[in-house]
Parts: structure tokens; C-alpha cells; sequence
């Protein structure tokens, strides 16, 4: 299974709805108050800009900009300045500041365990507060406590649990007290505190505090103080315990890019790709895909292991504060757990560990397609470089098999073809039962089904008309009520009246299924084994309030005659790619066992039509390695087309690693599953798995043969890989057979494109919305001509009906237009 996200990482600053949006952390969060603060420096560029937002991104986009002041002159549009620091002078100093030198933090809120007298109060503790001297009664530049120890302390009480990323003191303005030296404490109830230690630190921390009356002297906090009540503790001072203070924040995080574009496509990088549709730069919070270029929602590495990752380049040394994540918009595929590792030079990284952790952090990632589930960093970090890593185990995520809706949703399946046990009224009734209907106010129909009782009973039923391939179901709640049901059996059966109950593999009981825990969320679950069924029942187990749900079922794109081969015989499974555990010579070779090769004979070199192993005895194996893991549904075997020499029995393992293999079973078998083979040399002799084998490497082990251990072979899928010469977008048309005999589609080309290759004429075909499948012929070894066909046209010039051309060789031109009939 594969890793996926959509990623968005978080900044220190300003939220966008306020003036500014800086680029580096000294200028990241200026004093945002009623007397708005300008950093100190020049306007660069003056323009007109549509909303703050545009301005600020432009800013970021600019190497020059720093910060940016937005003015409005209509609803949707003002006037955006960059700004630039200029020579010699310096702006404000760290982040937002929570309102002591404002005003937003009320007298009321600033407390001290003494005051020298009421001249001298808490109140006066506040960033710049300058007094007051007769005539008007004399009001101290800052507060002084009464006692000269170290239980002294100024406390700011913050009415609400809030996050404290910064600290600044200054003396007092009017006299040479200042203190030199501080401790932290801080508490949520106001009785109980905690002293702060700086992350790293084994003792309590002592900030250095000031050397002159006004200086302003200004500490980050790492790791930063999530507290109410917030109290400064003089350790040391000049003269007398006399202070002014301000706390800082940074209360609303600002997305660095990802999802607006900041960050460039070039800026995200990935350990692989499954394909360029799934590409790194596809992993931006609520991207959704586009048809054109045809991209997918979400990345999705090309290898199914621990050692992938995700990476952002911010091309500069930034703070980042937290991370969101969302699963893959367009299927259920996502993370449920991953790590962070963080770098300045893009060779070396550290992984992440939150304050307190003696080993890495694993951060809980999703649970569905769309949610976004945020978490802070605490300690946060200065980086340039960013990574996420994908930390469980392979079968905790989803898988990136791609499995196709037989018609609960889309209306492919009529309302007539779906019952129930009961129904509570018409405007609950089973047609309702469908993934994403949410009801209709014309026809009072509600959205969902709900039975007329409410027991273990009760049941929904899909006749599908003809028996059908079902790999995986899908159900939510109702969408306008809180009704769902949360555990569920399936049933499944070919005439309508003896349903059997499903088992998953291994189970020697009734499988269980998770339902829902709401109205729209959907949930999926492979069904493994698959089964082959007209009439498939869900049966609710158990519910919030009452029953209801909405359902989807689940094929495989199927190809006229079966599954999509992987492909030995095109090539696109290459030499390298297939190995033996013995060869006869090298006229033998692994390379040779593709299904319908039919080897060389003089005045070329030898080359046999099969593999043939050295030694017989059933430790021999034919194996294919997938490069990556893929899910196996068949398998297809012939003998050598030159001899008299086949495999008449065979067993099947498979592994991920090259070095632990399983053997396999069928459904139900208790011990290892024999295979029949081949009876003569070429006759294709072809077997489904059930259950699918999910793996990279796959193992032919022959058990008995004739002659002589002899054969060719090809695995079968249901996947639609890019590197396969079909690529269409119906399920009725999606995997014609890839032969050298090539079956082609009713219909004819409506553009040829010469000197391609395989892999961009399934892609070009993906790209083109009347492209429903692709017809490639090698001309060289790397080129070719790539037809692209259509569905739509299907008459000749002549107007006669096109058919299946099953005598059209892969490697000859032919005209598109003229066919034979099948034979």
C-alpha cells in the first residue's frame, strides 16, 4: 500500500486578514493594533491589487519584499505596497505581542506578589510605559515590587489558555532600576506552576534580563508556553526589582504555500512516484486533481516500504510552527502515521522529537479523504528543508489499487435492482440507499434507506443481473439525519434465495465489517477473498438510533477476455526483471518464459521458445520481480512452443523483500494450493487468485512436467498503469487483451502520433477526454506509432460495421479504417 498526502506547513506571522505577511522570522509578526506599526524601511513597488491575499503572495514571490502594507479602496480592490529594509535601520523586534504595551491585556489582568506603593503598581509593568510626573500625580515608568528577594514576580493573567512564543523586558524609564536576571513561571489555574526550562535544558532556566533603563531585550521561547497565567521571577537587578514587559504570540498560524501556490511545484520533491499523474507536487492541501493535464489529488510514492518521503525546500532558513495533512481527495487512500525530519543542506536530516520525547515523534496522520488534522510543533524549528516520512507497517495503509463503482452512485444500477427487507415509508426506501445521495425535495425522498424494523434482521440487497467480480464495498450514514449503521455482515449468493456469509481470508467466523461513525464520511473495505455473486446483502449488526445507510460496491476493470496482463509478453516486464533458479545454457534463459514467445531458429542464433531449467526437481522457480508491489489476480501458463516440454502442476509464492517468500493458498485451502498446468505446448491454461496476492516478487515453482521443466508465463492485474500500451477511461473498455495477436476496439483512430513510445501514448490517451484506448506499434526498439481511438465513430466509409481485427499483427502498419471479420 501506498503513502499519500496533501501536506501544508505552517509559518510563524500575521493571519492574512491582517496588514502584514513576512518572510523572515526577525520581521514575522509586527505590532498589529488600532495605530497600525509600519516596519522601519522604504516602499520598493506601489500597485493595485485585488485582495490582501494577492498582495502578500506577491510579496513572497519577490527576493526584495519584506513586508507588505494592503489599503482597501473598494470591497475588492486596494492599493498594495512592498516594502523593503532600508540601510541602518531595524524593525520591531519578534512576533505579535499579546497587549501589554496596547492595551488589549486590561489592568485588571496584571498582578504582582508586592508593590513598592500603589505609584507603583502591576499596571505600570508594560512595554514603554513612560509614567507620569507633576503636575499630574506622579505615576512610576514601570513596576516595583516592596521586597528585595527572589519571591518577587509580575504575573499576566491571559483569561484564556493561549500560546506564548516570546518574551521582551526593559528597566524602568524614569530610574536606573532594571532587573538582570529572570526566571519563568507558568499555569493554567492560577494556584499551581510549572518553571520554564528552555528544550535541552536540565535545570531552570535564567534569561538574561537588562544593562540600561529602555533597552528592549527580547527571548524566543523554545519550546513555547501553551499557559493562562504567565509570571516573570526576578533572580537578580540593579539597584531595585523594577521592570517593564511584554508577551508575545503568534495566535493564528500562516500557511507558507502549499496550498496557495507559494511553495513552487519545483520546491516538492519525492523519495518516488507511482506515476507522473501522482507526482510530488500533487501533495497541496485541498488540491482535487484536474481532468486537463490529467493529475490526480494527492502523491503517491512508487514504492510500498518505510522509506519514503515527502519534501518541501523553502529556500531559506524558516520558522515552522506546525503541519496539516489530508488524505488523497479522489480515493480512499492516506496516511495514519507519520514522522518529520528537518535539515538546512537537503543531505542531512534530524527527525523530529516533541519537547519532552526521548525518541521520534510519530504524529497521527488521517482518517479520510478531505479532513484536515493539524498538529503544533512544540519545540518548533528553523529549517529550510522539510520531510515527511510514512512510519507504518505496509498493510495499515491504503491501498493504491484502484477499484471501479458498479453503479449504487451513478444510476448504472436502476432502482429496480435494489431491495430491502423492509422499508419504514416510500421516502426511505432501498433506492435511496446510494453512496452520496443526499435526497430530494421535489419527491420527498430522504437520503438514505431506513427498514420499517429495527433488529439484526434487516437487510439491503443489490442484484447486480449477471454474476459479477466484487472486490470491495463502500457505505456512509444518512446525510440528513444523525442515523448510521456502524457494524455490518455481507451476504452474497447466485439465485436470489441461498445466500452464503462472508469470511475475509483466514477468518473461521463470520467477518465483521466497521461501519460509520457519521452521515457523510465514507468508509471502504477490500473484500479478500473477491467474490464472484449476482446478489449481494448487507446486513446491519448494529447502529446509532436506527438503520440507515447509504452503499457503493466495487469491480475490477475487466478487458473482454479478463484482466490486464503486467506484461511479460509486450516487454514492459524487461530482462532484468525475470530470473530463475537454474537455465539449461543461455539459449534458455528466464527472459525466454513470456507467454506466446515463440524463440529463433537458424540462420539466426538459437533461441529457445520457453525457459528451461537445468536441474529437475521442484526447487526450480521461475521468478518475476514487479519493481514495485502490485496486486496479482491471475495467472496464465503455456508450455515451450519448440519441444514437447511443459509444466503439468505448479505451485505460487510471493514476497516483498527478495529473500522471505510465502506460499499460497486459495481461499479455504489448508495447505499449500496446486495448480493445474499445461497439457501440450500452447495452449494458454489460465487461473484467477483468490484471495489476490499483493507483492513484488512472484514465484512459479513447478511440481510435475513432461519431458522436461518447460514454460512461458504472464501475470494478470487490474491495475491501469501508465507503462501499459491500453489506457482507457471506461470499464467496459479498459483492458483489451495485450497480445502480439492485439485485439482493437470497435472504432478508429482519430490521430496517430509517430517516433512515441508506449508509456506517452498511454499517457497522451489519459490527457485526451475522446481517448478511450490506445493502439501502440514498436517500430524501433523505443519508438513506434501511437494510435489514439474514440468510442464514438463506428462506421467505415463504407458504412459497414466495424469489428474486432484479431488477425492485425502488434509490430505491422495497417490501415484503422479496414477490418476482417473475427473468426
Amino acid at each position: 500500500m501506498n503513502f499519500l498526502l496533501c501536506v501544508q506547513l505552517i509559518v510563524l506571522s500575521v493571519v492574512a486578514s491582517q496588514a502584514f505577511l513576512c518572510k523572515e522570522a526577525s520581521l514575522s509578526c509586527p505590532v498589529i493594533t488600532r495605530n497600525h506599526r509600519r516596519l522601519k524601511g522604504f516602499t520598493l513597488k506601489t500597485f493595485h491589487s485585488a485582495s490582501l491575499i494577492s498582495c502578500s503572495l506577491q510579496c513572497q514571490r519577490k527576493p526584495r519584499c519584506i513586508s507588505t502594507n494592503f489599503r482597501k479602496i473598494s470591497k475588492t480592490e486596494g492599493t498594495c505596497d512592498f516594502s523593503v529594509q532600508n540601510a541602518g535601520e531595524e524593525s520591531p523586534k519578534g512576533p505579535v505581542p499579546l497587549g501589554m504595551e496596547s492595551g488589549v491585556i486590561t489592568d485588571s489582568q496584571i498582578s504582582a506578589s508586592s508593590v513598592y506603593d500603589n505609584a507603583h503598581g502591576p499596571q505600570n509593568g508594560r512595554s514603554h510605559f513612560k509614567g507620569a510626573k507633576a503636575p499630574l500625580a506622579f505615576v512610576s515608568a514601570g513596576w516595583a515590587a516592596d521586597l528585595l528577594n527572589t519571591n518577587q514576580w509580575l504575573q499576566v493573567d491571559l483569561r484564556n489558555t493561549a500560546r506564548v512564543i516570546g518574551i521582551a523586558t526593559q528597566g524602568r524609564h524614569d530610574y536606573d532600576q532594571w532587573v538582570t536576571k529572570y526566571k519563568l513561571q507558568y499555569g493554567d489555574d492560577g494556584q499551581t506552576y510549572s518553571i520554564y526550562r528552555r528544550n535541552g535544558d536540565t535545570s531552570d532556566t535564567i534569561f538574561p534580563g537588562n544593562t540600561d533603563r529602555d533597552t528592549v531585550v527580547y527571548h524566543d521561547l523554545n519550546p513555547v508556553i501553551d499557559a493562562r497565567f504567565v509570571r516573570v521571577l526576578p533572580m537578580e537587578w540593579f539597584e531595585f526589582i523594577g521592570m517593564r514587559m511584554e508577551l508575545y504570540s503568534c495566535q493564528t498560524p500562516v500557511p507558507l504555500g502549499m496550498e496557495s501556490g507559494a511553495i513552487f511545484d519545483s520546491q516538492i520533491t519525492a523519495s518516488s512516484v507511482y506515476n507522473d499523474n501522482l507526482a510530488a507536487s500533487n501533495a497541496r492541501l485541498h488540491f482535487k486533481g484536474s481532468e486537463n493535464p490529467l493529475r490526480r489529488a494527492g502523491w503517491v510514492p512508487g514504492v510500498k516500504n518505510t522509506n519514503q518521503w515527502l519534501q518541501v525546500d523553502l529556500q531559506q532558513t524558516t520558522r515552522v510552527i506546525g503541519i496539516a495533512t489530508q488524505g488523497r481527495h479522489d480515493f480512499d487512500q492516506w496516511v495514519t502515521e507519520y514522522k518529520l525530519q528537518y535539515g538546512d543542506d537537503g543531505q542531512t536530516f534530524r527527525v523530529y522529537k516533541r519537547n519532552g520525547d526521548t525518541s521520534d515523534t510519530f504524529f497521527p496522520g488521517n482518517k479520510d479523504r478531505d479532513t484536515v488534522v493539524y498538529h503544533d510543533l512544540n519545540p518548533l524549528i528553523y529549517v529550510r528543508y522539510v520531510r515527511l516520512d510514512r512510519e507504518k507497517k505496509p498493510n495499515e495503509f491504503f491501498s493504491v489499487w484502484s477499484p471501479v463503482p458498479l453503479g449504487m452512485e451513478s444510476g448504472a444500477i436502476f432502482d429496480s435492482q435494489i431491495t430491502a427487507s423492509s422499508v419504514y415509508n416510500d421516502n426511505l426506501a432501498a433506492s435511496n440507499a446510494r453512496l452520496h445521495f443526499k435526497g430530494s425535495e421535489n419527491s420527498l425522498r430522504r437520503a438514505g434507506w431506513v427498514p420499517g424494523v429495527k433488529n439484526t434482521n434487516q437487510w439491503l440487497q443489490v442484484d447486480l443481473q449477471q454474476t459479477t467480480r466484487v472486490i470491495g464495498i463502500a457505505t456512509q450514514g444518512r446525510h440528513d439525519f444523525d442515523q448510521w449503521v456502524t457494524e455490518y455482515k455481507l451476504q452474497y449468493g447466485d439465485d436470489g434465495q441461498t445466500f452464503r456469509v462472508y469470511k475475509r481470508n483466514g477468518d473461521t467466523s463470520d467477518t465483521f465489517f466497521l461501519g460509520n461513525k457519521d452521515r457523510d464520511t465514507v468508509v471502504y473495505h477490500d473484500l479478500n477473498p473477491l467474490i464472484y455473486v449476482r446478489y449481494v446483502r448487507v446486513l446491519p449488526m448494529e447502529w446509532k438510533r436506527t438503520i440507515s445507510m447509504r452503499i457503493e460496491l466495487y469491480s475490477c476493470e475487466e478487458s473482454p477476455k479478463g484482466p490486464v496482463p503486467l506484461v511479460m509478453e509486450s516487454g514492459v516486464i524487461t530482462y532484468s526483471q525475470i530470473s530463475a533458479s537454474s537455465v539449461y545454457d543461455n539459449t534458455h534463459g528466464p527472459q525466454n518464459g513470456r507467454l506466446h514467445f515463440k524463440g529463433a531458429k537458424a540462420p539466426l542464433a538459437f533461441v529457445s521458445a520457453g525457459w528451461a531449467a537445468d536441474l529437475l526437481n521442484t526447487n526450480q522457480w521461475l521468478q518475476v520481480d514487479l519493481r514495485n508491489t502490485a496486486r496479482v489476480i491471475g495467472i496464465a501458463t503455456q508450455g515451450r512452443h519448440d519441444y514437447d516440454q511443459w509444466v503439468t502442476k505448479y505451485k505460487l509464492q510471493y514476497g516483498d523483500d527478495g529473500q522471505t517468500y510465502s506460499i499460497y493458498r486459495r481461499n479455504g485451502d489448508t495447505s499449500d494450493t496446486i495448480f493445474p498446468g499445461n497439457t501440450d505446448r500452447d495452449t494458454v491454461v489460465y487461473h484467477d487468485l483468490n484471495p489476490v496476492i499483493d507483492a513484488r516478487f512472484v514465484r512459479v515453482l513447478p511440481m510435475e512436467w513432461l519431458e522436461f521443466i518447460g514454460m512461458r508465463m504472464e501475470l494478470y492485474s487490474c491495475q491501469i498503469v501508465a507503462s501499459q500500451a491500453l489506457v482507457s477511461k471506461e470499464a467496459s473498455l479498459s483492458c483489451p487483451v495485450i497480445t502480439y495477436n492485439h485485439r482493437r476496439l470497435k472504432g478508429f483512430a482519430f490521430k496517430t502520433i509517430h517516433f512515441a513510445s508506449l508509456i506517452s501514448c498511454g499517457l497522451l490517451c489519459q490527457r485526451d477526454p475522446r481517448c478511450v484506448s490506445t493502439n501502440f506499434r514498436n517500430f524501433f526498439k523505443s519508438e513506434g506509432t501511437c494510435e489514439l481511438n474514440d468510442r464514438g465513430v463506428l462506421l467505415t466509409e463504407k458504412g459497414n460495421e466495424l469489428e474486432y481485427d484479431e488477425e492485425a499483427i502488434y509490430t505491422q502498419f495497417y490501415d484503422t479504417k479496414v477490418t476482417k471479420k473475427s473468426r
